[in-house]
């Protein structure tokens, strides 16, 4: 089931709608439901033209579904340009 990386335009955050993480895109939306939740933000700054970058992004959505994070924390996916 897609997150709402889903919406966005960036192929980068496209790639990520599929994840079992639930990730948000740079919004009100996220930090405002942090703040409701009182939980801490996570923000993942992506830039994907490094061989470490692309290991790390192997590793870690199963790292992160793992501990259980989408009760946890809001997780905010961001793209370098």
């Amino acid at each position: 089931m897609p997150n709402r990386l889903a919406k966005e335009k960036s192929p980068y955050l496209l790639q990520h709608a599929n994840n079992p993480i639930d990730w948000y895109p740079w919004s009100n939306e996220a930090f405002e439901k942090a703040k409701r939740g009182d939980k801490p933000v996570l923000v993942s700054i992506g830039y994907d033209t490094c061989h470490w970058w692309q290991v790390y992004i192997l590793c870690f959505p199963l790292m992160l579904t793992a501990i259980n994070n989408n009760q946890q924390t809001v997780q905010i996916r961001f793209f370098c340009f």
